[in-house]
């Protein structure tokens, strides 16, 4: 992980020269009327990256929990240092509908390009584990991988920008699904025409508007992003100890699939 350093401006220290670099919004750090400090970290963003203090992107998330412990997993939220994936998926997380069922990434790479006060992790996901249903018992089978997903994340002040790209898919897929998943901490669900909070915030909800949300009061944290033409957005919450623990966000393309881009919004809760 990067080291983080807090700079008082009367010290004498070259902050805008290499290797520092400027950690998120300098503003966020300053109150009215105290003294002016800059924030920055010391070397390349390597797994963790501030969106505003208090609260983190990070690509390489807390060890595997619940039904989903054997895949692979996307940019996820630490908040007061911790991790609040639960046993949800991650951010830009990509899976393919075949046949004989859901296909999931088991494998993915992680290539580090974050420069300046941005980070920049590209992955690629490759469809090598399905199940999850009935047809499988309700567990995950490593198969051959089925293609592969290139999702490129890029994280700053504003929140986590998505980039999704196929590499390769094997014929015969129906629909391709991105993944937007926290812990079910994030209870609270909205678009512009509905609000579900706690029971009310079921497994796989429709959601129509241009934007949808996910809350959590407990933690102070929000994040929405947007609809997107062509695509049904849906959210979904699973609270069942030890094996479900999860809220999310998901796109669902029917037909073929050519790639997406999106801004995930992450701020204080309101």
């Amino acid at each position: 992980m990067s080291r983080i350093l807090i700079h008082d401006p009367h010290q004498a220290l070259d902050r805008d020269r290499p290797p520092f670099a400027p950690l998120g919004d300098q503003r966020a750090y300053n109150a009215a009327g105290a003294k002016t400090v800059f924030a920055y970290r010391l070397g390349a963003a390597l797994d963790q990256q501030v969106i505003f203090p208090g609260v983190d992107a990070a690509i390489r998330p807390a060890p595997s929990q619940g039904k989903s412990a054997p895949l692979a997993k996307g940019v996820t939220l630490v908040v007061g240092g911790t991790d609040v994936a639960g046993e949800g998926m991650g951010f830009g997380v990509p899976i393919v509908q075949y046949a004989d069922g859901w296909v999931y990434p088991r494998t993915v790479s992680v290539l580090d390009l974050s420069s300046g006060d941005k980070a920049i992790w590209k992955c690629v996901f490759q469809l090598d584990e399905i199940g999850g249903d009935a047809a499988h018992g309700y567990s995950f089978v490593p198969i051959a991988s089925r293609g592969s997903i290139e999702v490129t994340y890029t994280i700053d002040a504003s929140g986590i920008s998505v980039v999704v790209r196929p590499l390769s898919l094997a014929p015969g897929y129906t629909q391709v699904a991105i993944l937007n998943e926290e812990s079910a901490t994030f209870d609270d669900a909205a678009n512009p025409n509905a609000t579900a909070i706690g029971p009310q915030f079921g497994r796989w909800m429709p959601m129509s508007g241009d934007w949808a949300r996910l809350r959590s009061g407990f933690l102070g944290v929000e994040w929405s992003l947007p609809g997107l033409p062509g695509t049904q957005l849906y959210a979904g919450r699973e609270l069942s100890a030890p094996g479900f623990d999860w809220a999310g966000l998901d796109y669902v393309f029917d037909g073929a699939f050519t790639g997406a881009a999106y801004q995930i919004h992450v701020q204080q809760a309101r």
